[in-house]
């Protein structure tokens, strides 16, 4: 019976100890470089090419404006009758400018949370479907000081995000 007593709580520490180790080796934890992700996800890219293709269109009407605003000036210092079409034009000049530049911000910040949104998701995603507990990111607030490259699932989290985005669209 003694031999009994002292067998139980051995074998209850053995168990607990199996277990503690079955459910430790089943929680995943990584971390990415969200840079690194950030950069290369093929939604952001794309978004960045539509930014530039209307950043150009608005520079060009802009660079119209200005010259004709120019033109305007020059007429004005020849003859003091055209200093009210000088006034007007440079005055919608600046309203354009000042106008353009609060687009350019809005379409950038839409553009910026779109990306985040869709990242975060599919690094939702990501995470069930492999398993993880717990996805950190490396960025340059050094919130994470240390991780070993064996659980840096950058590139595996950017392929996964990348396929998923295109089997969107």
């Amino acid at each position: 019976m003694k031999k009994i007593i002292h067998f139980l709580p051995w074998t209850a520490l053995l168990l607990v100890l199996i277990y503690v180790g079955y459910t430790q080796r089943n929680h995943k934890i990584g971390w990415v470089e969200l840079s690194k992700v950030y950069d290369g996800f093929d939604l952001r890219k794309d978004l960045e090419n539509k930014f530039i293709a209307f950043g150009t269109t608005q520079k060009q009407v802009l660079d119209s404006l200005e010259l004709d605003t120019r033109m305007a000036g020059r007429k004005a210092k020849v003859n003091k009758a055209y200093l009210e079409e000088f006034e007007y034009k440079k005055a919608n000049y600046f309203e354009q400018k000042a106008k353009f530049e609060d687009q350019v911000r809005e379409v950038r910040a839409s553009y910026d949370k779109q990306v985040m949104l869709q990242l975060r998701s599919l690094s939702k995603k990501f995470g069930n479907k492999n398993h993880y507990v717990f996805i950190n990111g490396l960025d340059e607030s050094g919130i994470l000081l240390y991780a070993s490259d064996e659980t840096n699932i950058t590139n595996d989290l950017l392929a996964f995000v990348n396929e998923e985005y295109k089997g969107i669209h």
